[in-house]
């Protein structure tokens, strides 16, 4: 029924919110509070700003190959595909494709949308030009078109959906789900533990303390007092402090705040880790994940968290990119297997694995190796001992009959 509602008041020109765009089975989740931590903020949080530093550059760095797909099943590499041509070189006339994935991916990641300018010639693709998702507005329309309202220093663009490649995540139909805003809590306090830990810095890291005096002194004697020795815990002044009239001066060794701070700072790291599915050893925790462990987290990493992102690419590569020819002929894929390369002990066993069971031929190999062709690399080899079942009883029985 709430959807029903929703659609009814959507065409009818309801709410302009887009977290409220979409068919939304109940109210959103997040609520927009006074105290919005900015982007510029956001990216301030080292554990934030190492989440999208370590998935836009492990993506952006990932082959992306076009293949064209056989009668029989099978797919080759194509380099004379347009999509792959654009992608070997500059993909706009600012980025080349490592450059152009960093800024989308990023972009994908903290605001859960990721928009990008379509140039064409014609009906042929030949730019790709990111836009920044905190400058666009999207608008569904009465009659259920998008218009993409991009903001700018020179005033407010409008692009229709022909024009903008879409990305985004989760969330509704329209807008994606944005980890910035659905964040904000998680980032709050992360922002106000940074800004006390550098207040505390800033004092010179002193521990609070108690200056004792054995007599009761007036307001204007504490206030005095307290101007004359407050560098004790406070500044960074590291002058010599004579203390007189039998003060003394007991430090505590870390107060309860300075306590908590910690423990919020920990704590942060850990709640930035579960927005964004980084493993806490890539973020470099302490008593991070070493060989074997390392290895298996990495694993995890590609197929629990990266590859949700790909295969989100990829298939809005097929869907909004490819013509309905190249959809017939052609995929987009990415190729993990940089990222998972193993040491050249497990790499070379398995090949001699996949040669010995036909799998793969030794030229196929030396392709995934980088070394050129050799002659008669192209055959399927098996090892000579090796015969069905039933002609080795054949064998068998010929070899003790009577003679």
């Amino acid at each position: 029924m709430a959807f029903f509602t929703w659609f009814g008041n959507l065409l009818g020109g309801g709410s302009t919110d887009q977290r409220n765009i979409g068919p939304q089975l109940s109210g959103p989740a997040y609520q927009p509070t006074n105290t919005m931590v900015t982007e510029d903020a956001v990216l301030s949080i080292s554990a934030v700003y190492a989440s999208i530093r370590l998935l836009s550059d492990s993506i952006s760095t990932l082959p992306l190959h076009v293949y064209e797909k056989g009668s029989d099943g099978s797919s080759v590499i194509s380099t004379d595909h347009w999509f792959a041509k654009l992608f070997a070189g500059k993909v706009n006339q600012y980025q080349t494709s490592t450059e152009f994935w960093q800024v989308v991916i990023a972009q994908l990641v903290l605001h859960g949308n990721a928009y990008v300018k379509i140039g064409k010639l014609g009906n042929k693709i030949i730019s790709l030009l990111p836009l920044m998702s905190n400058q666009i507005e999207v608008i569904l329309n009465v009659d259920g078109s998008i218009t993409y309202r991009y903001s700018t220093t020179q005033g407010q663009i409008d692009f229709n959906a022909t024009e903008v490649w879409h990305l985004k995540l989760r969330g509704n139909a329209i807008v994606g789900m944005s980890p910035l805003q659905y964040g904000q809590g998680v980032y709050g306090v992360a922002t106000a533990a940074s800004n006390s830990a550098t207040k505390l810095m800033a004092s010179g890291g002193k521990p609070a303390g108690v200056l004792s005096i054995d007599r009761p002194l007036k307001p204007s004697q504490r206030d005095e007092i307290r101007t004359n020795f407050s560098t004790l815990t406070d500044g960074e002044q590291q002058r010599l402090l004579v203390l007189e009239y039998g003060m003394t001066f007991s430090p505590i060794s870390m107060s309860p705040e300075a306590v908590q701070l910690l423990e919020s700072r920990k704590f942060s790291v850990e709640e930035v880790s579960r927005i964004f599915g980084i493993p806490l050893p890539l973020l470099n925790v302490q008593g991070g994940a070493q060989g074997t462990a390392l290895e298996q987290m990495i694993l995890g990493f590609e197929k629990f968290t990266m590859r949700p992102y790909l295969t989100l690419i990829e298939n809005s590569i097929q869907a909004n990119l490819f013509t309905n020819k190249d959809r017939q002929g052609f995929e987009a894929k990415f190729d993990t297997d940089e990222l998972l390369r193993s040491t050249p002990d497990v790499r070379f066993a398995a090949y001699k694995d996949a040669i010995l069971s036909s799998v793969l031929t030794p030229n196929e190999v030396r392709t995934k190796e980088r070394r050129p062709p050799v002659e008669g690399g192209n055959v399927l080899l098996a090892p000579v001992n090796m015969t069905p079942i039933q002609k080795l009883g054949q064998n068998t029985n010929a070899n003790t009959a009577p003679k």
